[in-house]
Parts: structure tokens; C-alpha cells; sequence
């Protein structure tokens, strides 16, 4: 159903360009970003209920590729030269909820490659700090590309996401390490 709603509200947005009708982008906009949350929260149970028979390689995968895809043409057709100051803020946060499933969808396959790993001690260390390096590689690369393509939005954005992997790590990783790792990271 979510995914029906994505592609809806892309049309939306592409009709409502193609017509000049304002109102018509903003159910487009509404319809897809609803559509991706109801995908992420209520679909995925933000990720609990996320169990693709294949990673990557699933229907699941699909669900989530359509909605980061929807998010990303919502921001690309509302970003135009004439666009009002509401679809500009819509495109920028469309752009922003793009990157934001995608790395959502991320760590989904992370939690549900480990979850079919073989219950042992460490699991919930190893998946936080895979968690840590997948957030920390994306930052990494959308500031990059943000740098490369002067693109002010992905900069700050990808300065956000390494933030909060910092904030993550300082916070959670660092307290799932044994006591004498722990005071060699706080010595260093």
C-alpha cells in the first residue's frame, strides 16, 4: 500500500508541476512523505519487523528503494529555479528524508543480517558498530559529494549524520567494550 502512495505522490508532484497547480504538488508531497514514514514505522516497526528472505536482494529492499527513490524525484521535481519558498523547503526536506530512509534502510539490512546470524556474545557490540561505520561512511560521502558538487544541503547534512555517529559512538559503542579497551579510548 505504502509503495502505491509513493509512487501517487510523485505523480502528484510531476502533475501539479506539468498544470501549475501549487496545491496540487502539496498532496503530493504529503502523500509520498506519509507514505515512506507509514513504510518505515508502521510497515517495518522502524526496523524490528524488517526480514528480507534475501539481503538487498528482496521485495522489502524494494519497498524501501521505491520510497528513497519517491522522496528523491519529490525533491528533484520541486527544486526549479521559479519554485515557491514552501516547495523550496519541501525539496529541501524531501532531499533530507530521502537520505535519511536510505540510511534507514541500511541499517535495516544490517539488523536483519545479523539477526540471522548465529546468537552469540558480542552480536550487539558487532551490529552497533557496524551501525557506526555504515552512518559514518555515509556522512562521509555525502559531505564529500556535497563538497564535490557544491552542494550546501548535502554538506550540512553529512556533517549532521557524522555528528550523530560521533555522539553514537561516544554514548553507546565506547560503553560496549570491555573496561581496559574502554580507558585506552578515553586515554586517547
Amino acid at each position: 500500500v505504502s509503495v502505491a502512495w509513493s509512487i501517487e505522490g510523485v505523480a502528484l508532484v510531476w502533475a501539479g508541476s506539468r498544470a501549475g497547480h501549487p496545491s496540487l504538488r502539496g498532496a503530493g508531497v504529503l502523500v509520498a512523505a506519509s507514505a515512506a514514514l507509514i513504510a518505515g514505522v508502521a510497515e517495518f516497526g522502524l526496523g524490528e519487523a524488517y526480514r528480507p528472505a534475501r539481503l538487498l536482494l528482496s521485495e522489502e529492499s524494494l519497498v524501501m528503494g521505491i520510497h528513497v527513490a519517491a522522496l528523491a524525484a519529490t525533491a528533484t521535481l520541486l527544486s526549479r529555479p521559479s519554485a515557491a519558498e514552501w516547495e523550496r523547503f519541501a525539496a529541501g526536506a524531501a532531499a533530507v528524508g530521502a537520505n535519511l530512509a536510505a540510511l534507514a534502510w541500511l541499517s535495516f539490512e544490517a539488523q536483519a543480517a545479523f539477526s540471522r546470524a548465529v546468537p552469540r556474545p558480542g552480536n550487539e557490540q558487532a551490529l552497533q558498530f557496524t551501525y557506526s561505520a555504515i552512518w559514518g561512511m555515509y556522512g562521509g560521502v555525502l559531505l564529500a559529494v556535497g563538497v564535490i558538487a557544491r552542494i550546501r544541503g548535502a554538506r550540512l547534512l553529512g556533517v549532521a549524520i557524522l555528528a550523530v555517529t560521533m555522539a553514537k559512538m561516544v554514548l553507546v559503542d565506547l560503553w560496549l567494550l570491555e573496561t581496559l579497551f574502554r580507558t585506552l579510548a578515553f586515554i586517547g
